[in-house]
């Protein structure tokens, strides 16, 4: 290319930059030039931690609105709410703030006392602990879960006794593994077990369900904490939590994730607690007939100019039973000639096969749901407890069981021939059922764990925990059974063994047939 050619390029090359330099200038000018990038703002926020549908239509939801700094929101009134039911509207009757209302809490504090919680991080959390107790409302009250190896409660029930609690705390020691899913459905049993109007947990890891032994899943875990209904704060603590595992039971129960260290433990407890004590009670009415159907709330909050939302499911009270019409004698037919007499007596008997089997099927599907029911009933009142958990008085830290001072009239009775049936004297407990020497019921045969379940008295009633891990199952009335608390005439079943639960104290002084003329064993 000639030079002359490479001048005129340049040139006109320069002339384009200028003009577009010019362009842009006067673009600019005229506002029409690119937006700013922004990063995005924060917004308010609400969430739906728990509803109470016992007494439908009237409904109590207990809420969180944070502004958008993540701050409770203070003094929002009753026109400031809304809800509905879908495309029915739900009336918002009265709004309670909690602290007005001082309505009772109970929180459920779960800490991780593994072998990698020693030293400096199990002591911070303990001090945060500390401080968050000390920080709840005179009539609010607490229980305390230590896990790693197991998942045992530390005090005997929930105490409204800060003292008594922060003891408890300070004497938490750190070793062995994480059954991070055991103590989750620990954690969820415990707090249903509270009367209190609202409940909440708060647990802290600082890593990994790392347990070999035990039966709890992961699956199992997230379950029991949607069909709970309380909101679980996890906390994970340090660097190596299971932090989609955390997320994952926060988001599902309406509570709260958050991460923290040894330097801001404290502030992640503190923030639990003004998210607690800033939440609003919503008194409703709603206009949908009570048919048993799940449902979802949806509440509407207005914030500072700004429409925050959120939807929770709930269950519109019980329907009502199906009453059957009352049996009458059906018409003769009408007279057919002779070539049509057999299609009208094969249709009369295909209706008559149909109804048979349809009432065959409610009735299975009725026994079906009793056993489910029955089976829900004892789970809520078994409370998640452990070997530890002796009838002492709330607040107290629990010790080994005396079998001296726990003596009980509870017993096992084998169904077998006379001759060969057993009694098993379980003297208030912990009586461990496996085929080990370490069992204090041994039973023999391959369905049965070395230490399969244990079985102790609290509060007058014995509790039954299944410890033979996932594939061999203990059954309690034909159900398969976790934790149970055990009623006097229950088949346990065990491998091949079937052992008859009897009480007197619970049945008014009376055994039953199943162990007349028992030998008993010592254990």
């Amino acid at each position: 290319m000639r030079p002359e050619r490479l001048r005129t390029s340049a040139a006109w090359g320069c002339r384009r930059m200028a003009v577009a330099t010019l362009v842009a200038a006067l673009l600019l000018a005229l506002g029409f030039g690119p937006l700013p990038t922004r990063a995005q703002q924060p917004a308010p926020s609400l969430a739906v931690t728990q509803i109470d549908a016992s007494a439908y239509p009237r409904l109590r939801a207990v809420v969180t609105v944070l502004d958008a700094s993540g701050v409770p929101v203070p003094g929002l009134q009753t026109q400031q709410f809304s809800a509905s039911d879908g495309s029915a509207p739900v009336s918002v009757v009265g709004v309670e703030r909690v602290q007005d209302a001082n309505l009772r809490l109970s929180v459920v504090l779960a800490i991780d006392t593994s072998g990698s919680m020693a030293g400096a991080p199990l002591d911070r959390a303990k001090q945060a602990a500390i401080a968050f107790v000390d920080a709840l409302g005179a009539n609010d009250d607490a229980t305390l879960i230590a896990f790693s190896d197991a998942a045992r409660p530390v005090v005997a029930g929930f105490s409204s006794d800060h003292a008594a609690l922060a003891a408890a705390i300070q004497s938490l020691q750190a070793g062995g593994s994480t059954v991070l899913y055991e103590a989750v459905q620990a954690a969820v049993f415990s707090a249903r077990s509270s009367p209190a109007p609202r409940e909440a947990i708060v647990l802290l890891t600082d890593g990994q369900n790392d347990s070999a032994t035990s039966p709890a899943t992961a699956a199992g875990a997230l379950d029991a904490v949607r069909r709970a209904g309380v909101p679980v704060f996890t906390i994970g603590f340090g660097d190596q939590p299971d932090v989609a595992f955390l997320q994952s039971l926060s988001q599902a129960s309406q509570g709260q994730y958050s991460a923290a260290n040894t330097t801001n433990v404290s502030d992640v407890y503190a923030g639990i607690g003004r998210l607690l004590r800033g939440q609003y009670v919503l008194n409703l009415t709603a206009q949908q007939a009570a048919d048993g159907r799940p449902a979802a709330l949806r509440v509407v909050a207005s914030v500072a100019g700004t429409t925050v939302a959120a939807t929770a499911s709930f269950t519109r009270g019980t329907a009502p039973p199906i009453v059957a019409p009352a049996a009458t004698a059906a018409p003769p037919p009408p007279a057919q000639p002779a070539a049509g007499g057999s299609s009208t007596l094969l249709a009369v008997i295909g209706v008559l096969v149909v109804l048979a089997l349809l009432a065959g099927g409610a009735v299975l599907l009725g026994r079906r749901a009793h056993a489910a029911r029955a089976q829900r009933r004892r789970e809520r009142e078994a409370g998640r407890q452990s070997d530890e958990a002796l009838p002492v008085a709330p607040g107290t830290l629990l010790a080994p069981a005396d079998p001296a001072a726990t003596a009980g009239s509870g017993r096992l009775v084998e169904r077998a021939p006379a001759s060969d049936r057993r009694v098993f004297e379980l003297r208030g407990g912990p009586a461990v059922i496996g085929s080990s020497r370490r069992a204090t019921i041994l039973l023999d045969g391959d369905g049965v764990a070395s230490e399969h379940a244990r079985i102790w008295l609290r509060d007058g009633r014995y509790l039954l925990h299944h410890t033979g891990g996932i594939r061999r199952k203990t059954l309690v009335g034909g159900v398969i059974a976790d934790w149970v608390t055990l009623e006097s005439g229950d088949e346990i079943q065990i491998g091949a063994h079937r052992l008859v639960f009897e009480d007197a104290a619970a049945a008014g002084g009376v055994m039953t047939e199943a162990g007349a003329g028992a030998a008993t064993r010592e254990n």
